[in-house]
């Protein structure tokens, strides 16, 4: 459930107790360490205990851990005043750009796209921004596009009105006949849980309202087969089941199965690299600091 996105404090019943409540009550060690560990709030569960009769051995047990997270807490401060902290950001092989480098190519565009969080406070779609920064280094500095050709969209600059200005204007303003066009999206899908289509959710889209605020995979289809490009690649490293990874529905909303390869099909000059089909959901790769289905395919490259 903490996986899914749900609130490790959320207060139920009369007395208003937590799961780190429940869990002390029942004696469970395992089970409290691990809520700890999620951010469970320690204080919150030992008041609603202190408003039942007979939980004096679940307060102290709570106390007990309170009194070692603050001792751990103590420690670490202590150590880090005295070692240098290491870097935050996670470098992998494919941050360092290959030697080899394709020949320039004028007639080549891309729309890079990378949202990780998100005006409505949606689950952060981890490791999107920096998937797009390290495309559009390869893009540009690896495979021949020019710099101008390549737009890079991040967070709060990827607006749906962004979408429709550089998915339906710019690349019909400047893609020429037997061009090349790359799109890469990495951040939160959707499906509208009435019709089952699939949706990408720009910086301010919401999924409870996806039809007026997502921006449709059938629309970019659409879009992107009007072009006279002789070569189109979509890739993207999202899920739009609603059931997690980088997915969101509506609240209250129950996640779908989806037939993405049945329901859109793509025009012909058009290839389409999806981190995940319809039932799946899109994973990160932690140790390397990228989305999995980014990584592997910068690695293929």
């Amino acid at each position: 459930l903490l996986d899914k996105g749900a609130n490790v404090n959320a207060a139920s019943g009369n007395m208003g107790w937590t799961a780190l409540s429940s869990a002390a009550w029942n004696g469970h060690t395992d089970v409290i360490k691990l809520l700890i560990e999620r951010g469970a709030d320690i204080n919150k569960a030992i008041v609603a205990l202190n408003r039942g009769v007979g939980t004096r051995n679940a307060i102290e047990l709570l106390n007990e851990f309170k009194r070692e997270k603050a001792a751990s807490q103590s420690i670490v401060a202590k150590t880090s005043t005295e070692i240098p902290s290491a870097p935050a950001a996670i470098k992998s092989d494919i941050d360092e750009l290959p030697s080899v480098k394709a020949k320039p190519n004028k007639n080549a565009y891309a729309i890079v796209i990378g949202i990780e969080n998100y005006r409505q406070k949606l689950p952060k779609a981890d490791y999107a921004v920096a998937d797009a920064k390290t495309m559009t280094e390869y893009l540009t500095k690896v495979m021949g596009y020019p710099e101008e050709n390549v737009v890079t969209l991040i967070n709060d600059r990827a607006l749906k009105s962004d979408f429709e200005k550089y998915f339906e204007k710019w690349l019909f303003n400047n893609v020429e006949k037997d061009g090349s066009v790359f799109i890469y999206y990495s951040g939160h899908g959707a499906p509208n849980v009435k019709t089952g289509d699939a949706f990408l959710v720009p910086y301010d889209g919401d999924p409870s309202f996806i039809n007026e605020t997502g921006y449709s995979l059938k629309r970019l289809y659409e879009s992107l087969g009007k072009l006279p490009a002789k070569e189109i690649i979509v890739a993207l490293d999202s899920c739009f089941s609603g059931a997690g990874g980088k997915s969101v529905i509506a609240k209250g909303a129950r996640p779908l199965v989806m037939n993405l390869e049945h329901d859109i099909i793509p025009v012909k000059n058009m290839t389409v690299l999806s981190a995940s089909s319809g039932e799946q959901i899109s994973s990160t790769y932690e140790e390397k600091g990228h989305g999995l289905f980014t990584y592997f395919m910068l690695k293929g490259i």
